[in-house]
């Protein structure tokens, strides 16, 4: 199986791009991870973390992550979920009882000062009950050592119910700390009386692509991200609300995705998942009762 980026899967309501929000789904997906670079010298701009291709060769993290455990002998190590499926885990139990632990998950340095980066989103899965996880952010961790050194902001995303035991997918805007290049970090905190058993995965950095062919300037939509045969984001800016059709047709006009939703008049994002759609040229059109904005997609 693969796991996912572009949103062409199944269909989650829209959500403002202001506000830290998710989205979920019943298994996880996988894919090799890649990096694209601009900006900053060698710092990625656009990264896509799977975690499979190092915890395959080596069981350790992929070039630029790091992991630090501040108490506690648990730390995040590569969990192999599905076969061939990896993911980064930490559970503060020694197998019998639970453990106080404090220990981070950072990823490399990254460069969202571009106008069309977005933000971040991951994968999540998790069971039992305790302090929740922090999900962080910090334009002055020097990628290595303490990040106790350093100065982390709260992206302040609202966590599903505890003892989910399924994947849920988040998004959040780094819009209001991207102007200096910037770190993500996951900290995990457990007591003697409580421990979640967290996994991460499927890290990617969000940013507009794609060229809109809009029919109407005030009803225009964007693709977040390189569209894959599994999923796709898109990003809705509109001054118009209410009853909306999304329709996917292929190469030779065959209708292949349709859904309703109701739309705001403001930004929202919308995450599609699909089962399977075959490499080709794809076109996407939103429809509000007589405005229509269409644009192309490749699915390599």
């Amino acid at each position: 199986m693969k796991k996912m980026i572009c949103l062409f899967l199944f269909l989650c309501p829209f959500i403002q791009i202001s506000a830290q929000s998710q989205w979920e789904q019943s298994k996880d997906i996988s894919l090799s991870e890649h990096i694209k670079t601009s900006g900053l010298g060698s710092l990625p701009s656009f990264l896509v973390e799977y975690f499979d291709t190092a915890c395959t060769k080596s069981s350790s993290l992929p070039s630029g992550w790091v992991k630090y455990s501040t108490e506690g002998l648990e730390e995040w190590n590569c969990f192999e979920h599905i076969p061939g499926n990896f993911s980064m885990r930490i559970y503060g139990n020694d197998g019998v009882n639970n453990k106080a632990n404090t220990d981070w998950l950072i990823s490399p340095k990254l460069d969202m000062s571009a106008p069309d980066a977005m933000g971040i989103a991951f994968q999540l899965w998790k069971r039992y009950s305790g302090i929740e996880l922090a999900i962080l952010v910090s334009n002055d961790y020097i990628g290595s050592g303490s990040p106790d050194a350093a100065t982390w902001s709260s992206l302040a995303l609202t966590m599903s119910p505890s003892d989910t035991a399924r994947w849920r997918h988040y998004i959040s805007s780094t819009i209001s700390h991207s102007s200096l290049p910037l770190s993500v970090g996951f900290k995990y905190t457990s007591t003697s009386t409580s421990a979640y058993d967290i996994r991460i995965d499927s890290f990617i950095t969000l940013i507009k692509t794609g060229i809109p062919e809009t029919v109407h300037q005030d009803f225009s939509f964007k693709i977040l991200g390189s569209p894959t045969n599994h999923q796709i984001n898109l990003m809705l800016t509109s001054d118009l609300s209410g009853a909306t059709t999304i329709q996917v047709f292929n190469s030779i006009g065959q209708l292949v995705y349709t859904t309703h939703f109701d739309a705001n008049a403001q930004t929202q994002l919308f995450h599609i998942a699909e089962s399977v759609f075959p490499s080709g040229l794809y076109l996407i059109q939103l429809q509000n009762n007589h405005r229509q904005s269409v644009q192309k997609c490749l699915i390599p």
